[in-house]
């Protein structure tokens, strides 16, 4: 009995491994996002505290090759794995100060360290307590680090297809932190010392739920207020009302904003979209790669554009639909991959639209000049695409936008690129720049103040037309599928987006 309990350990505590190493990405996220560093920084350390717990893992078994002390370790594993989604915003919002390479590892080994490390320490303790034999040693071992690399599949697809998507961080953190403790009590049940493990059980998970409930969380501040939450395969989503305003937040990076009375947008860029049908007033067909707050499809049906609305994460359209005010007949909302949709659909475009880029974070292979090959590809004649980037405008930190110009000009004749900045001068220069491409020339007529649906629209195409971008500018580079290093082209600048935001972030709000 006691062997097959042994099997069963090491499954859970294998799950628990990479249970932990996924979950970490979501509580750094709030701050860091969910980027390339952010991974690097997460696999660093699971693989580090790994090896030192697979070193002290053996040194402690030859010393005190013993049940109880082994279940110990897990308990204490358990223990700690409880108090992290708490203790994680002080920790976050210090580590910063160390930059945006180095602070999510800091963070990382500061919250993750002695669990993961105790974790390690499991696999090698559990083959010197079942080793009995020498001649079968190898074997023995073999069956247990088999056993425990399955439990490690289970947790990978768990963590990834049921509990991310069906439970906030806090409550996956104590479920995890619970079956570990269970783990302990359960040695005293296998061992018939039934009232031991009920009493300490009992004792112990008081500590632990207080530390993953929300008992110190703070209050909503002032006019702010948290209509909904959720947890996805590609974020927590979070929809925030602040007065008239209503804002849609994936990590905590705002994505779009519309008022609640007019559902007009509050955000700049989106009128900026309004200039595709100037430049083709025949246009009647749209492919929008990121939905969000559904402001460009409502923008364009002003113009009697239809828009197919492509969007990765399933919860999109029915945010659209019940917060943003997305209609019927803007379009129909199909929930894929963007660069798949492009590739399998067979319909041609007016315009394509692309909107994913959310400022620290860059699906890479959106911009690449294969993906505006293909993109070019379901364009109509006299097809126009647009997109919205965020970076730096001016100074040495701008060729994230120049290497989108440039990829661009590898593939379509006529680029423009108009931003709602003027002026090198500028203390920060960090904004949204729109780029429009196409094969036919990329002209807008004289008359377009008479075509605008609305005096806003006027007034800020007015502006974006004498704010377009000297793309004759040195810098950036063609982007490939093979090479495209756009989170070390644009690491300081998302470093920059995260801090302001956080700064605007009233304290444990959106850390929350």
């Amino acid at each position: 009995m006691k062997k097959h309990y042994l099997f069963i350990t090491l499954f859970v505590t294998g799950g628990s491994v990479m249970i932990i190493e996924l979950i970490g990405t979501r509580v750094i996220a709030p701050v860091y996002g969910t980027g390339l560093f952010v991974w690097a920084s997460l696999i660093t350390v699971a693989l580090t505290c790994l090896s030192i717990g697979y070193w002290m893992g053996g040194k402690i078994a030859d010393k005190k090759p013993d049940f109880k002390m082994f279940y110990l370790i897990i308990l204490a594993a358990g223990i700690l794995i409880a108090p992290v989604s708490q203790v994680s915003q002080p920790v976050l919002r210090w580590s910063m100060n160390l930059g945006f390479r180095v602070g999510p590892l800091f963070s990382a080994y500061i919250l993750f360290t002695v669990p993961m490390v105790l974790l390690g320490m499991v696999s090698p303790y559990a083959i010197r307590l079942a080793a009995t034999e020498l001649d079968v040693l190898g074997t023995t071992a073999g069956r247990l680090y088999a056993i425990s690399t399955l439990g490690s599949f289970a947790g990978t697809i768990l963590t990834g297809f049921v509990l991310i998507p069906s439970f906030g961080t806090r409550k996956i953190l104590f479920m995890q932190s619970s079956v570990l403790i269970l783990l302990w009590v359960g040695y005293y049940f296998v061992n018939r010392r039934y009232k031991h493990g009920f009493v300490q059980a009992l004792f112990l998970f008081f500590p632990a739920l207080c530390f993953s409930t929300n008992l110190f969380a703070l209050m909503e501040p002032g006019d702010l207020r948290l209509i909904y939450k959720a947890e996805s395969f590609y974020g927590q989503i979070k929809i925030i009302e602040n007065g008239r305003e209503r804002e849609i937040y994936v990590d905590n990076m705002k994505q779009s904003s519309i008022d609640k009375n007019t559902y007009l947008p509050t955000v700049k860029v989106y009128y900026g979209f309004e200039m595709l049908p100037l430049f083709n007033r025949n246009g009647k067909d749209a492919c929008l790669i990121g939905l969000a707050g559904a402001n460009i499809p409502r923008r364009l049906w002003e113009y009697g554009i239809e828009t197919d609305c492509v969007d990765i994460e399933p919860k999109m359209e029915r945010i659209a639909r019940k917060y943003f005010g997305f209609l019927d007949y803007f379009g129909k909302i199909h929930i894929t991959d963007g660069r798949v949709f492009i590739n399998k659909n067979k319909k041609k475009y007016d315009f394509v639209i692309v909107d994913v880029f959310t400022g620290d974070d860059i699906p890479f292979y959106l911009i690449t000049e294969e993906s505006f090959r293909e993109i070019r590809a379901v364009l109509k004649e006299g097809g126009i695409i647009g997109i919205n980037f965020i970076g730096e405008v001016y100074g040495k930190n701008s060729a994230g936008w120049k290497s989108v110009y440039k990829t661009l000009s590898a593939v379509f004749s006529h680029v423009r690129a108009y931003s709602f900045i003027k002026g090198a001068e500028v203390t920060d220069s960090t904004a949204n720049v729109i780029f429009f491409a196409s094969d036919s020339e990329l002209l807008i007529p004289q008359d377009y103040r008479t075509y605008c649906r609305n005096p806003v629209s006027q007034r800020l195409i007015e502006l974006l037309l004498e704010c377009e971008l000297d793309t004759g500018l040195e810098g950036g580079m063609v982007l490939t599928d093979d090479y495209a290093p756009v989170e070390f082209i644009r690491k300081d600048t998302a470093r920059k987006i995260r801090q302001k935001k956080l700064v605007y972030a009233p304290e444990g709000y959106f850390l929350e």
